[in-house]
């Protein structure tokens, strides 16, 4: 389980094995298929099928599924970091209806798909806190987030992972 994630990192999955992942990375030019923000160390927001939901980070914990690259923001003030935070959580979309066929259309076609792409979602949030995350607001996709002056990568860390220099036994309590 990954656990130094910050409100507002910015996750991006690449979902192996996926046909639908596949024709979002050919069509946007991005290794990645998804993109999510933190809201807290455990938990992100995400644009999914059945709509705008907060999971825990922990659902894309399996290496052979799922690549991720976690992004953060440089210099992220407190106050702006509780205004995402505060977005992420309004009522208007935690729970909101996506239709995944309009999105591919407007994918494919590159026109606005402002409340359907779950890159557009994540780059509207910070837009909302005065954060411009990109020049793309009508269609933003991995690649622009990825390529984003203002953020840099950040290594994730795993629970079990090399972190004091040894190898952790994972059958030892």
């Amino acid at each position: 389980m990954i656990h130094n994630l910050q409100v507002g990192d910015i996750v991006l999955v690449h979902r192996r094995f996926c046909p639908v992942a596949w024709l979002i990375r050919k069509y946007s030019g991005s290794h990645y298929n998804h993109a999510m923000m933190a809201v807290d160390g455990l938990h992100v927001v995400e644009m999914k099928s059945l709509g705008v939901k907060i999971n825990p980070i922990a659902k894309y914990d399996n290496p052979f599924l799922y690549d991720f690259k976690v992004l953060r923001v440089v210099q992220l003030s407190d106050d702006e970091k509780t205004r995402l935070k505060r977005y992420a959580y309004q009522g208007k979309f935690v729970g909101s209806y996506w239709n995944f066929v309009r999105s591919m259309v407007g994918f494919v076609q590159k026109r606005r798909m402002f409340q359907w792409s779950c890159c557009n979602f994540v780059n509207y949030l910070f837009e909302r806190a005065d954060i411009w995350l990109t020049d793309h607001s009508i269609y933003t996709t991995p690649k622009h987030i990825e390529d984003s002056y203002i953020v840099r990568e950040v290594k994730p860390i795993r629970i079990g992972d090399n972190i004091y220099g040894r190898e952790r036994n994972r059958t030892a309590l």
